[in-house]
């Protein structure tokens, strides 16, 4: 019976840091995406962010662009973010990325 109980404890601590690296994976693929994107001339699409990354982290790039979107340092056209300029701002792409 402990050895049972002790292996229930291992796979679930396993599936655990499984989940957690995942989701670590998934938030640095997240912030590549949004370093490069902003820095095209396409910009970040909304369909793939939520498609590619799940909807918390879409609602929280949209929520993070707001007062961009509002001071005109982006805008959005069709689902996509797109800087205003030529050149976007570091800071603009480090609000946007995720740090948990």
């Amino acid at each position: 019976m402990k050895r049972t109980l002790r292996l229930t404890a291992i796979i679930a601590f396993l599936f655990i840091s499984v989940a957690a690296v995942q989701a670590q994976r998934r938030n640095a693929r997240y912030n590549e995406y949004i370093m490069t994107s902003l820095r095209t001339m396409w910009g970040i699409s909304l369909t793939y962010t939520e498609e590619a990354f799940g909807t918390e982290l879409c609602q929280y790039c949209t929520k993070m662009a707001a007062p961009y979107l509002q001071s005109h340092k982006l805008e959005m056209q069709a689902d996509r973010l797109r800087r205003e300029g030529i050149f976007v701002s570091d800071g603009i792409i480090s609000d946007l990325m995720f740090i948990d």
